[in-house]
């Protein structure tokens, strides 16, 4: 049996975190209450089972819709790290559906290994280090 330990470094200043937003700019980021037309994540995405926070979704878990899928691509994730280096997971990860970390295509490929049905992985073409204007170092990320 192998046993893997995720943890982050929440605590470190090089901690990475990130912000969806509608352009490679932070300025640009996408909050929670925006205009009612306009879709959300966090707030509209949706998965099989219903929405992230449903009973559906949380006890049956499933996969997202086509429907969020193709909204996660029209979206940026747009960090400003403080440190120059690759990450392997970008934002805190935890129980609820809400929480969407990224994780590094190296990671992905390790948790697929273990169980390729674990997760859902959904490419984002999008990432902006909106601090040194590049796509986000160690992508692609899921």
């Amino acid at each position: 049996m192998k046993c893997y330990l995720l943890e982050a470094n929440y605590g470190t200043p090089d901690f990475l975190d990130y912000v969806f937003a509608r352009a490679p700019d932070y300025g640009e980021r996408i909050h929670y209450d925006d205009y009612e037309d306009e879709w959300v994540p966090g707030r509209d995405m949706k998965y099989e089972h219903g929405g992230p926070l449903s009973y559906g979704a949380t006890v049956k878990g499933g996969r997202f819709t086509d429907k969020t899928r193709a909204e996660f691509q029209k979206i940026w994730c747009v960090s400003r790290p403080k440190a120059e280096r690759t990450f392997d997971v970008i934002k805190p990860f935890g129980e609820s559906l809400k929480a969407i970390p990224l994780f590094s295509e190296r990671l992905k490929d390790v948790i697929e290994a273990v169980d390729p049905a674990l997760f859902e992985f959904v490419r984002m073409e999008r990432t902006w280090d909106d601090v040194r204007k590049t796509p986000i170092a160690g992508g692609p990320f899921f």
